[in-house]
């Protein structure tokens, strides 16, 4: 029996924070906790929940949307655009916890339905926080669902180009000069002196994760997939 109509789905390996579209619709789904099943009409792939036979699509359909905003309890918020003032800003999803502090986070998406699924999915992965922890993090989708984009491990020539300028400075000539370590008696007079080279580590950190951040918001404006950005603590 085949995938559509009712069939089983072949599933296969997706990259979870390049999910949109059908794929995303389906992840969210199975994260919400519903029965799917997929149909072909008008030659078209269409997601139904399987108890009620309402078609699934809470990407595209605010009140659906809006039902897994509140029964999660995520909160969105719209940054502003990082170049052109006439152009939408993108938008972002959180999940906080009885202390306030974020523990889902969907990254920057154009759609704050997009954003909101995201947010879904990811607070259903175990083991994982921040979208950082996802920018290699695999899902297992219907096979119908997943294009190229989606599929783990693709980079090409584009993806590495766009990475390498952005990180230049950081990998080159105009790389930060690391800090000159102080004496040891210097040190041994003044502990505190551990604590400004330490800062200045952080800062130097800072500055790098912040480079990869422009890195991520590149690839994912072309549809490319992004680099893991580790957590500097």
């Amino acid at each position: 029996m085949s995938e559509a109509n009712g069939g089983a789905p072949v599933l296969v390996d997706a990259k979870a924070v390049a999910l949109t579209g059908l794929a995303l619709d389906w992840a969210t789904g199975v994260a919400d906790g519903r029965g799917l099943r997929i149909d072909i009409e008008a030659d078209q792939p269409v997601i139904r929940c399987v108890e009620s036979g309402v078609r699934w699509a809470p990407t595209s359909d605010w009140n659906q949307c809006g039902e897994l905003l509140e029964r999660h309890g995520i909160h969105v918020e719209r940054g502003l655009p990082d170049s052109d003032p006439d152009a939408p800003g993108l938008w972002a999803a959180y999940v906080y916890d009885e202390d306030g502090i974020t523990t889902v986070e969907s990254g920057e998406v154009s759609s704050a339905r997009t954003a909101i699924c995201l947010a879904v999915v990811f607070a259903s992965m175990e083991g994982a926080e921040f979208v950082d922890d996802f920018e290699l993090a695999t899902i297992k989708l219907p096979q119908l669902f997943v294009t190229k984009e989606m599929q783990p491990g693709r980079r090409n020539d584009t993806e590495n180009q766009i990475e390498q300028q952005i990180l230049a400075p950081f990998t080159g000539a105009g790389r930060p000069a690391a800090p000159t370590p102080r004496a040891a008696e210097d040190q041994e007079r003044d502990v505190g002196g551990i604590g400004h080279y330490l800062g200045r580590v952080n800062t130097y950190a800072n500055e790098l994760r912040a480079a990869l951040v422009q890195v991520n918001e590149v690839l994912r404006e072309n549809g490319l997939e992004p680099v893991v950005i580790p957590h500097m603590k």
